[in-house]
């Protein structure tokens, strides 16, 4: 028998001064073919091994929010997985051969702020912009020959912009940014990505094209 709380608060001074706080302690079952002991060969140099013995995860995350005039957001978080498994890649070092692999990490920690500012300065515009600063604690002891840990901030920012000609048709802009990471054994390098949209309503509401 195990007891896995959840708990969620709401305090509203008025509604413009909004508190909210969430408590979920949480636990995740490794797939049943992870469990089997087998090898599958990706191609001549890169092989995936199964991982028979991983035990479950037990995640604890705390969250906390504040809201400003039902559109402004701040706030802070904080995530610890015990046991987290997760896939992570090892290049061998008794023959040529590149082994994928789930293993058990000793911890996994995020906890970081974020902010929502949304912005409408003119009726056919308006923008929302989303910050988040995380700090990314991360641990293996027992992996393979080359325990690895590792800690390192991180940052991201996206902005979604909505540009309305008229009550039919509308355009959007999106971008999105984050600083360079670290994933187990490998360096993830900046990312950022812009994608661009648009939607009309025709025939009176009953078409939509996007």
């Amino acid at each position: 028998w195990t007891v896995y709380p959840q708990a969620s608060v709401t305090y509203m001074r008025n509604p413009d001064h909004i508190l909210q706080g969430t408590l979920d302690i949480t636990k995740q079952h490794p797939s049943y073919w992870q469990l089997q002991e087998a090898v599958s060969y990706i191609d001549g140099y890169a092989e995936l091994h199964n991982m028979p013995g991983l035990k479950p995860s037990r995640r604890y995350s705390l969250n906390a929010n504040y809201i400003f005039r039902q559109k402004y957001v701040l706030g802070a978080f904080l995530n610890y997985t015990d046991k987290m498994f997760a896939q992570t890649m090892y290049q061998s070092n008794d023959r040529l051969a590149l082994i994928y692999q789930t293993h058990n990490w000793d911890y996994m920690l995020q906890s970081g702020m974020m902010a929502v500012v949304p912005c409408k300065p003119v009726s056919w515009f308006d923008t929302r912009a989303t910050l988040v600063g995380v700090y990314v604690a991360q641990r293996c002891d027992n992996f393979f020959d080359i325990g690895f840990k590792d800690n390192k901030w991180i940052g991201m920012f996206m902005l979604d912009n909505s540009f309305r000609v008229n009550k039919n048709l509308v355009f959007e802009l999106k971008g999105f940014v984050q600083t360079p990471a670290t994933q187990g054994t490998f360096e993830i390098e900046t990312m950022w990505s812009i994608s661009a949209g648009a939607k009309w309503n025709f025939a009176k509401g009953k078409g939509t094209l996007s």
